[in-house]
């Protein structure tokens, strides 16, 4: 699953994404991507994410952020059908682990700095 997350205060940016997005839509249809569009500055916090407006890749359940060009809707697919591809260790927010020990997830925590 996708999500894109925006604002009230960016609405313009926001709205110039959606149309850069729009241009891959239906390339993400035909691998089983679905787009979501929120404006919940509540859900975006639980993510973690601390600037909007911002594309988060969903695999079973865990978010992954984007951090490239949000204008690049080329660079977006590719990152997207990557994700669908690559089997490997997800990076969370602080938020996003203490939601997944809450839900009693299974799992091993590498900590980094």
């Amino acid at each position: 699953m996708f999500c894109f997350l925006s604002d009230d205060h960016g609405e313009e940016e926001s709205m110039t994404v959606l149309e850069e997005l729009e241009k891959i839509d239906d390339d993400c249809d035909k691998h089983g991507i679905q787009f979501v569009k929120i404006d919940d500055s509540d859900a975006a916090e639980e993510f973690g994410i601390e600037n909007t407006p911002a594309i988060v890749y969903f695999e079973k359940q865990i978010p992954n952020l984007y951090d490239g060009d949000l204008m690049n809707e080329d660079e977006i697919l590719h990152w997207l059908l990557e994700q669908l591809e690559k089997d490997e260790i997800e990076d969370v927010t602080d938020e996003m682990l203490d939601k997944l020990i809450k839900e009693g997830k299974n799992m091993a925590v590498l900590f980094c700095n």
